[in-house]
């Protein structure tokens, strides 16, 4: 049966259920925490059942509806048979989703009579080591003893001997399911629960075969915290690969058969897997602890994950299944760059997390009527063809060339840092096609003067002032070499918004706004920094006024004290806010008040 058909034949008959478990009062209670409750067990009267035995324990409760669901209760009370039952308490049925075992009544049924041996009362000096035993529907139970301590199927006994007028029970510390299918050995978990809802059909056929041999490493529910889980179960491809990537085949590897040298052996998608340990002797794949071994199934043995496996997506689909890269993945699609990046690659991609995008004016990086070409232009700036550089490829200084045609300035000093200002906040995500780093800003350096102060916050007066007055073209050109100092929307509005309604409106641009904006534009390359970013860059001396000729034809007098510089000092004097934005014909600084042109010119 497929997995999603079996999960909505269990809803049906919870639906069902449900009005029979008000109409008897059954309620399953929380799970306790311990074994506490137990003291009556220790009564050595024979005088009850064993329905009685579980009905009296309020550690017990949760069975005991459970046996009331299933009508099992008449059967453990019928005192012409004699069993032995291993009886989950409270706190073995923490792990489990109660309301899916409950839900459907033949399938608990089973899962109950899986717990009880009949025609034996089987007392704990009676169980050896190695010893099997046939439960009611027929499948078989393992006894193992070690160091005085009674295991069934994995499970402790925790109070053995608990005698009753048809039999015994041992109260043990799980719910016995190792005659289940892995996928129902999923679905019953809580630990796996969002793993289950994500299980598309062709993975759950293969989980709910019993006739499979698997060893499937099962990311727990925190484990997919930071997956966008709707871009993930919403494409089979991307679903099937990742699902299927989890899954070893033909093999039942258990802990004390995971390699611990690095080996790796193949997964149902086709890849392989890494697994090691860690320093402190933890079992890893590719990279990812394992936080609990060896849940056996009928069909394979399971071992829980803290996070999913994502090696074997490419780069696009690495960056549409992360939540914080949901602009990114709309980005690459927008500017018809997917296609290109699904390739064999490799690539190393650097990618701005949401929050960097977040910096800047998104409609224009990415909205639809964002300007033609510029978005294009900005991501594959982010990307280095034909390599797949992990952080210790990386060299201090070197300049990769990117898909762009630009090149990156690299900085080891403290992490990794590109162009002298976006850091590196988590390297080396591996995928099919490359190796992936987030970074914590979005890569500018490539765009010209328009294209730059259209992306960032705080400058849109300027692009439309330069719009309007048909400079745009000229301060595009990419042969140009310019220092152009930007006046912000704020500085705009304090110059020009005389009836102070938050814009510039027509009657409020000045005749001269052509001249205006050209004597913000410096001829030539001017940095502020102690060292220009560019090697066409000249650094505006210290401690000494400067002149530079702007395109109006006056001059702008620069003064440079350390990290502060002045424009026109002594009369309407402007600060540098934000300097030394690069720029591909250019360079740009902020400033915070509107620059106004020498009297005479």
């Amino acid at each position: 049966m497929q997995l999603r058909q079996f999960l909505s034949s269990m809803r049906r008959w919870g639906a069902g259920l449900g009005v029979g478990l008000l109409a008897v009062g059954l309620v399953v209670t929380g799970c306790d925490s311990d074994d506490s409750g137990m003291d009556d067990f220790d009564d050595p009267s024979t005088t009850l059942t064993l329905a009685q035995r579980v009905s009296n324990q309020d550690a017990l409760s949760t069975l005991n509806t459970a046996l009331g669901v299933t009508g099992q209760a008449e059967t453990l009370g019928n005192d012409d048979a004699t069993f032995t039952v291993f009886a989950p308490s409270n706190a073995g049925f923490g792990s489990y989703d109660v309301d899916a075992l409950t839900s459907n009544e033949d399938l608990l049924s089973s899962v109950l009579g899986y717990h009880v041996v009949q025609g034996d009362a089987l007392t704990a000096s009676e169980l050896e080591d190695g010893q099997t035993l046939t439960t009611v529907q027929g499948d078989e139970l393992t006894v193992r003893i070690d160091d005085g301590t009674i295991f069934v199927e994995g499970a402790r006994v925790t109070t053995p001997d608990v005698e009753a007028t048809n039999g015994v029970a041992h109260v043990v510390d799980d719910v016995l399911l190792t005659n289940r299918t892995a996928a129902e050995r999923l679905q019953f978990t809580n630990a796996t629960e969002t793993l289950f809802q994500a299980v598309d059909e062709g993975t759950a056929s293969t989980l709910n075969d019993p006739d499979q041999d698997l060893t499937i490493f099962a990311p727990v529910n925190d484990g997919f915290e930071g997956l966008a889980l709707d871009a993930l179960t919403g494409s089979d491809q991307i679903l099937s690969r990742v699902l299927d990537y989890h899954v070893i085949s033909d093999q039942r590897l258990g802990s004390g058969d995971l390699p611990t040298s690095g080996e790796t052996p193949a997964t149902l998608e086709g890849g392989t897997i890494a697994v090691g340990e860690a320093d402190d002797g933890t079992p890893t794949v590719n990279g990812i602890p394992v936080s609990t071994t060896d849940i056996q199934a009928k069909n394979a043995v399971i071992h829980l994950i803290d996070g999913v496996l994502l090696e074997r997506l490419d780069v696009v689909q690495r960056a549409t299944v992360t939540s914080a890269l949901s602009t990114l993945a709309t980005g690459v699609s927008g500017a018809g760059l997917a296609s290109r990046l699904k390739g064999d690659g490799p690539f190393t991609v650097f990618a701005p997390t949401n929050d960097a995008f977040d910096q800047y004016n998104t409609d224009a990086l990415v909205g639809e009527n964002r300007p033609q070409g510029l978005l294009e232009r900005i991501l594959k700036y982010h990307v280095i063809p034909g390599q797949a550089l992990a952080s210790g490829d990386l060299s201090e200084g070197e300049s990769p060339g990117t898909l762009e045609s630009g090149t990156l300035t690299i900085d080891l000093d403290d992490g990794v840092t590109l162009n002298g200002r976006v850091t590196v906040t988590t390297a080396d995500i591996q995928v099919r096609n490359g190796v992936v780093h987030l970074l914590d800003d979005v890569l500018l350096r490539r765009t010209n003067v328009v294209q730059r102060a259209t992306v960032a916050p705080g400058f849109n007066i300027l692009v439309d002032l330069v719009g309007q007055a048909g400079l745009a073209g000229n301060l595009s050109k990419e042969d140009a070499a310019l220092t152009v100092f930007a006046p912000t929307d704020d500085a705009f509005l304090a110059a020009l918004d005389a009836n102070d309604n938050g814009e510039i409106d027509d009657d409020e641009v000045p005749a001269n706004a052509k001249e205006l904006l050209e004597y913000h534009v410096g001829d030539g390359v001017f940095y502020a920094a102690d060292r220009p970013t560019a090697p066409s860059g000249t650094m505006i001396p210290d401690g000494q006024d400067t002149d530079v000729a702007t395109l109006e034809g006056s001059n702008i007098l620069v003064r440079r004290d350390g990290s502060s510089v002045t424009l026109n000092p002594g009369k309407k004097a402007a600060s540098v806010a934000a300097p030394d934005v690069d720029v591909t014909n250019g360079v740009i600084h902020g400033i915070d008040t509107v620059l106004q042109i020498p009297s005479g010119n």
